[in-house]
């Protein structure tokens, strides 16, 4: 079970690591602060008639992956 959990937490930073690391790199904010933004926005927590503080750079473009399960048997690191 603790393998699949671990690979699960590779998959899913792997794949918005780029996406944080160019709004560090647009906005000058922390990864911290871009992460915990995004989930402020995620989840509606931000002040009602406000803007949002990041907008996604145009350039960077969102995919979707299906991450399936790994057996506990396989080597994936």
């Amino acid at each position: 079970m603790v393998a699949k959990q671990e690979r699960l937490r590779i998959d899913l930073w792997a794949s918005v690591k780029p996406i944080v690391e160019a709004e560090t790199n647009r906005t000058g904010l922390t990864a911290q602060e871009v992460v915990n933004i995004a989930l402020i926005d995620y989840f509606g927590l931000s002040p009602k008639g406000k803007a949002k503080i990041i907008e996604l750079d145009p350039k960077v473009q969102l995919t979707q992956e299906t991450i399936e399960p790994v057996e506990d048997t396989e080597d994936y690191i």
